[in-house]
């Protein structure tokens, strides 16, 4: 049975994103963002990606980052946040391979070390200004018991390997933590540990569902965001 994809909702979407790009603060309603995801859908599907895709992002909490999920989520592509400095070659097998990286510009030295070692680099700069748009949005449709994303881990024991998450148990995450909380659109969720870490993820899916602000930066920027003339009232941050 095929589920209703997370972001379907975007364009209609109450919901507000704050957080940065190219190094300053921007705040744009969902119903907006949805431009840059129709891009970058256009630039995945120009790259052949489909949901047999598995793409490593690497990057900060950032309009990039979040335009790369977002979109890769429409087209039921498979991603895996993984670390600066990941050594990709741990996790690739002949079940599972990495078949490009999405990589923030703010790591040059990186990009260059990655393509040394063969991996197709892409600036995540790229993917949200890419000019040939999609048209529309037509979301793909998951399975409950569809992966989702991937984890990379050396859990308890060190040694490198892959979990995955089932689209099923990503939705009723999302859906438990609202009847939880029951945010409304007065709220505002600040967002700060990394967005490689799902469970913040689901702050960023929650928001776009049930419209109310989220505020999603870089623990390093954590203080710019909150030093603004108007204060955040109603702010919650988990």
């Amino acid at each position: 049975m095929k589920e209703i994809n997370i972001i379907s909702n975007l364009k209609l979407s109450e919901g507000v994103l704050i957080t940065f790009h190219r190094g300053k603060r921007v705040e744009i309603p969902f119903n907006l963002l949805y431009s840059f995801v129709l891009r970058g859908i256009g630039f995945y599907k120009a790259q052949n990606f489909d949901s047999s895709t598995i793409v490593g992002i690497i990057g900060k909490n950032n309009l990039e980052w979040i335009v790369a999920d977002l979109s890769a989520i429409s087209l039921g592509i498979k991603s895996i946040p993984l670390d600066l400095n990941s050594d990709i070659s741990h996790y690739q097998n002949r079940h599972f391979k990495i078949n490009t990286l999405l990589i923030s510009g703010d790591y040059i030295e990186e990009i260059n070390r990655y393509k040394s070692f063969g991996y197709n680099c892409i600036l995540l700069d790229d993917i949200m200004h890419y000019e040939n748009s999609e048209k529309e949005l037509i979301p793909y449709q998951y399975t409950k018991e569809e992966i989702f994303s991937y984890k990379a881990t050396s859990g308890s024991t060190g040694i490198p390997k892959i979990m995955s998450h089932s689209y099923g148990a990503v939705l009723n995450s999302v859906y438990s933590i609202q009847n939880m909380f029951e945010h409304k659109k007065n709220d505002k969720i600040l967002v700060f540990l990394p967005l490689n870490l799902l469970q913040q993820r689901y702050w960023l899916y929650s928001s776009i569902l049930f419209g109310y602000k989220v505020i999603i930066v870089p623990k390093e920027s954590l203080f710019i965001s909150i030093k603004t003339k108007k204060p955040f009232d109603n702010l919650k941050g988990y």
